[in-house]
């Protein structure tokens, strides 16, 4: 079973883009900036500072990663992935940047290609 954290960025944030575009947004508000680092970077834009931002919005009753992206993304529309997943609140498709949490605590973020592990990151401890 693998739990999913994917930013909690508030829709007046990414609403703050597009009054004051991405570079002072991103000045402004550390969620947009993790965010845009994370979508675009991957593992390589992440901080542990980001950590915070991160909500638990799923668990994916999987033995392995890439099953876990599978099940959640559901690109066929197989109705039995869907019992599979316990939702905990509003979340968007996996995708780069989001971070899957193992049964043993190990910490994995998609990544542009495949996965990388996280060895300092701390989100899911305290869940």
């Amino acid at each position: 079973m693998f739990r999913l954290f994917q930013l909690d960025v508030p829709r007046s944030e990414f609403d703050a883009v597009n009054q004051m575009g991405w570079t002072e947004a991103m000045a402004q508000f550390p969620r947009v900036e993790a965010h845009m680092a994370l979508t675009t970077g991957g593992s390589e834009g992440w901080v542990s500072e980001f950590d915070q931002y991160f909500k638990h919005v799923a668990d994916i009753n999987v033995r392995d990663l890439e099953d876990a992206f599978m099940v959640h993304n559901n690109p066929h529309g197989m109705e039995h992935f869907e019992e599979r997943i316990t939702r905990h609140g509003p979340q968007h498709s996996m995708s780069v940047g989001d971070i899957l949490v193992g049964e043993y605590g190990d910490v994995h973020m998609v990544d542009n290609v495949g996965f990388t592990q996280l060895l300092s990151s701390k989100v899911g401890e305290a869940a």
